[in-house]
């Protein structure tokens, strides 16, 4: 009797052990295709604001103006501008990391909410490849 019950434990508790590396294994695959959609639009307007730079000679902060427009809903969100980022997370990321458009210069931010956090990207016209930013801590 005792064998049975030590059996039926034993498969229940990898029963669940399967299911919770199952479960995570899943989120860790849909977050990493929503951080890829992020990287993709980001690579899309990267390539509207080069567009229109060729053009014109500078860049803008205006999405209708480069002619960006994404197709479908975005989970992620993308900024041009400081004051269009949300006010929690503009106080949570240092003044470098802030996006912004001049004449010769740019830098986006992406924001990918997760849940009960965020992921923070920037690219800029001086690295082509995007890094991903610590926020601080909220008091």
């Amino acid at each position: 009797m005792k064998i049975k019950f030590f059996f039926g434990v034993t498969t229940i508790l990898v029963l669940v052990a399967g299911a919770i590396y199952l479960f995570d294994y899943v989120y860790r695959i849909k977050e990493n295709a929503q951080l890829s959609e992020m990287r993709t639009a980001m690579a899309a307007l990267i390539s509207s604001m080069e567009a229109f730079h060729n053009e014109t000679g500078r860049y803008s902060d205006d999405f209708d103006t480069i002619g960006y427009s994404p197709e479908g809903s975005l989970r992620s969100k993308l900024y041009l501008k400081p004051k269009d980022v949300p006010l929690d997370i503009l106080e949570r990321i240092a003044e470098n990391d802030r996006p912004f458009v001049g004449g010769s210069d740019y830098q986006i931010l992406g924001i990918l909410e997760l849940g009960d956090r965020e992921i923070v990207i920037k690219a800029n016209n001086r690295n082509s490849e995007p890094q991903q930013i610590t926020l601080s801590e909220s008091d």
